[in-house]
């Protein structure tokens, strides 16, 4: 997290929860690490969210969004309430996906 306000709680899919991410999610916090993914700096700025990015990149090439016209990693959070608020889903519901501060 960039700072203690970044912090957000996200539903998770149950596609994930099926393939048994929590267990991963356990895993990882038995192993010790800081981080969910191991993401390692990258490129002449050593910025180590590069392979974050590209990842995202492929998942929304996978989901055939189109270049220029598909959420930024920056944006995704964003994107999703603004979708959530179309959809007509409860504005309580809406302000928990992007602005809760709960730590997973």
């Amino acid at each position: 997290m960039k700072n203690a306000t970044s912090n957000r709680v996200v539903p998770i899919h149950n596609k994930l929860l099926q393939s048994d991410f929590l267990d991963y999610v356990e895993q990882r916090k038995q192993q010790g690490a800081i981080q969910l993914f191991d993401l390692i700096s990258r490129g002449d700025d050593l910025d180590w969210l590069k392979g974050y990015r590209d990842a995202f990149g492929d998942v929304l090439d996978a989901c055939h969004f189109k270049a220029g016209q598909r959420p930024t990693a920056y944006s995704f959070r964003h994107t999703v309430v603004d979708e959530l608020q179309k959809a007509g889903i409860d504005e309580q519901v809406v302000k928990t996906v992007g602005m809760n501060k709960q730590y997973y």
